[in-house]
């Protein structure tokens, strides 16, 4: 097949010329195309049915589309014409010339697709031509159109679909041989030659086309003439017809290819996993083999659904997909939904990366982007993938610890824009045909362009690390100043107790004396009254050795005396580890809270009925840590979350030791229970 495009803007032709190549390359047929700048360069060259589909831009200088089609159409009036323009104006012109179809500017590739397959189909049935003198001129003739050949004499008359009837001198037998004796062609009369996709029906002597024409047939030969167009019709269907085997390999392969191009869904799952690795609900061993086997299945749906609707893009199918596995990944880790969203975004941002440059790679391996599935591009894509994100491990551990210390959820949503920003963009300018890439420069810019997105988004991402960073060690450290605070405070009660109780080692001989002298005179009311005003001179409580810690001791003694200046009735058993990965940082903040919270709480009390119970217990590799206290005004909640009820907003010391708690694969739990605020806390150590 040959085919003209006719257009004087080069870049535009080179990506026509590309597409329709790589429609031919597809269907494995030979093609000729041939470029032409202007009409008049066409002409020049033009030879009677040599091409059969013509593109014809329409703004054209030298000589317009429609003059071109109107010329050509006088040349050649079976060629189909597709007119490509800027503009719909010209579509009323366009049918004046009979043209095929009309394309607008830009080119899509699934529309030219389109019009090639029509075309194709359109030449393929009309292939066949038999050219006569009619009317002293040749006039060719497609052997689909003719219905009926009829004997005149040293003429035949020529009968087609449209009602026309072509006379020229020929016999029927010389017909049948300009034919090449096709087999749709029977004779069913002396000098009467029907076309058997036309007869509709023979009854008695007449056989009856679909026109409603009637011609007589011979009696004696209507079996043979029945058998004929019997024989033709089981041909056509044999020959139309593919064996089960063909088509069943045919769709195994095809959804081999669909179910290859699922894959990236591993990789990029897996990949999730690395920044959630410290919040992984279950061993890793076992999540893997949860995300095999889900893929398989839903691999081998989605490949299904591809082959048995064909669907042509991919993206349909694989949306979905990923969603699915959203959840899965959700569902096995305790990060919660703003953090899984921000890393499988994140990772699906990355691979639309990849996979643009796999359309730029396989751009200089393919003529065209196929439609549907693409195998070269498939494992394009997952070298890619699996390259980078083996470069990439290194940078999850600084991924990880911001998903571990960052549990604010309107932060990770925040920074999740950045990520879908550029996923859309790059699924935006998606080529629609490897011409689109090759033209001028694009190729070079959008590559650029892209390096420069990706760069942005990892800038983007070490400027959210570092601020991170700043700001948890920046709280860290007032935590560590807060506790030297303490542990200054704690210092200085000790010095406190001890010169107090030098004092009252010294005084103590003489308050013995006087007690002693009033019990000898029997002065008891006296004595009773001495006696509680020593009590109330004993104003410093002696401090106490909770554990080995001396900051966890000093924080135990501080909120211990502020117990007691409360008149909260505080019961409490700590047992710790001796050795443990957790920082005394951490617990510290831990006790700290529940400490603060729980006195705060107890205030609110009526003297007297003011009680705070905490214990800490060691079982197994856990410790484990409960608290209770009772509390006077009602609790006020924000959401699921309880509020501050030292500022507005949700309260920080329960989002600080939750926050704690994950980090050491813990299980917080915080609530109220009949009057009573409790808070139960495990972590391993």
């Amino acid at each position: 097949m040959k085919i003209a495009v006719i257009d004087d803007e080069k870049p535009q032709a080179d990506i026509l010329y590309s597409i329709c190549k790589a429609y031919f390359g597809g269907h494995k047929q030979n093609v000729q195309i041939d470029c032409f700048p202007d009409g008049i360069a066409f002409f020049n060259s033009f030879k009677e049915n040599t091409y059969k589909i013509a593109f014809v831009d329409i703004f054209m200088e030298k000589m317009n589309g429609i003059a071109v089609a109107e010329k050509l159409r006088e040349k050649d009036r079976d060629i189909l014409i597709v007119f490509v323009t800027t503009s719909p104006d010209f579509m009323m012109q366009a049918f004046s010339v009979h043209a095929f179809h009309y394309i607008t500017k830009p080119y899509k590739a699934e529309q030219i697709y389109k019009v090639l397959d029509d075309a194709s189909s359109y030449v393929s049935d009309n292939s066949k031509y038999i050219e006569v003198m009619c009317d002293r001129r040749n006039t060719l003739i497609s052997l689909k159109e003719i219905v009926s050949v009829e004997s005149d004499a040293h003429y035949i008359n020529i009968g087609v679909v449209s009602g026309l009837r072509y006379r020229t001198r020929m016999t029927i037998t010389e017909f049948l041989k300009l034919a090449d004796n096709d087999t749709r062609f029977i004779p069913v009369n002396r000098g009467i030659v029907l076309n058997a996709d036309y007869i509709k029906d023979i009854e008695d002597s007449v056989c009856v086309t679909g026109n409603g024409e009637r011609f007589p047939i011979k009696i004696r030969e209507k079996t043979r003439i029945e058998q004929s167009i019997r024989e033709y019709i089981f041909k056509n269907i044999q020959k139309n017809q593919r064996k089960p085997a063909e088509v069943n390999m045919d769709a195994f392969i095809k959804f081999l290819q669909a179910f290859f191009s699922f894959v990236i869904i591993i990789p990029l799952s897996l990949f999730c996993l690395l920044p959630l690795k410290n919040q992984l609900k279950y061993p890793i061993s076992k999540i893997v083999t949860l995300f095999l086997c889900s893929f398989i299945i839903l691999g081998s749906l989605s490949s299904i659904v591809m082959t048995a609707f064909d669907i042509q893009n991919l993206n349909f199918v694989l949306f979905p997909d990923l969603v699915i596995f959203f959840f899965l990944i959700k569902s096995v880790t305790k990060a919660g939904t703003a953090r899984c969203l921000f890393v499988f975004i994140s990772v699906c941002c990355l691979i639309s990366f990849f996979s643009l440059y796999a359309y730029f790679i396989n751009s200089f391996f393919q003529e065209e982007i196929s439609r549907g599935v693409n195998t070269s591009y498939s494992l394009i894509q997952m070298g890619l993938s699996v390259a980078a994100m083996g470069a990439l491990v290194p940078l999850t551990k600084y991924y990880a610890w911001m998903i571990d210390n960052i549990n604010i959820g309107k932060v990770w949503y925040l920074f999740s824009i950045l990520p879908i920003a550029l996923m859309v963009s790059n699924i935006y300018i998606i080529p629609i045909s490897y011409a689109n890439i090759r033209v001028g420069k694009v190729y070079a810019k959008g590559f650029i362009i892209t390096i420069f997105e990706l760069a942005l988004y990892l800038i983007v991402f070490i400027l959210f690390y570092i601020f991170s960073k700043t700001t948890i060690e920046k709280t860290k450290l007032t935590e560590r100043n807060n506790i030297l605070e303490i542990q200054k405070s704690y210092t200085e009660s000790l010095q406190s107790y001890i010169k107090y109780t030098s004092k009252a080692r010294h005084d103590f001989k003489h308050s013995v004396h006087v007690m002693s002298r009033l019990a000898d005179e029997g002065n008891l009311s006296a004595l009773k009254d001495y006696i509680a005003q020593y009590e109330n001179s004993l104003t410093v409580t002696a401090p106490v050795r909770i554990c080995k810690s001396d900051a966890l001791n000093a924080l135990f003694n501080h909120y211990r005396q502020q117990a007691i200046e409360n008149n909260v009735d505080i019961n409490w058993r700590i047992d710790l580890p001796d050795k443990s990965r957790i920082l005394d940082v951490d617990l510290c903040s831990i006790f700290g809270n529940i400490l603060e919270n729980a006195i705060d709480g107890c205030c609110t009390v009526e003297e007297g009925k003011r009680y705070f119970n905490l214990t800490s217990e060691i079982k197994g590799d856990c410790l484990y840590i409960v608290s209770t206290n009772n509390y006077g005004k009602p609790l006020k909640m924000d959401g699921e979350t309880y509020s501050s009820t030292k500022h507005q907003g949700k309260g920080i010391g329960l989002h600080s030791m939750k926050s704690i708690t994950e980090v050491y694969d813990g299980i917080f739990d915080a609530g109220n229970n009949n009057g009573e605020f409790f808070v139960d806390i495990m972590l391993k150590y």
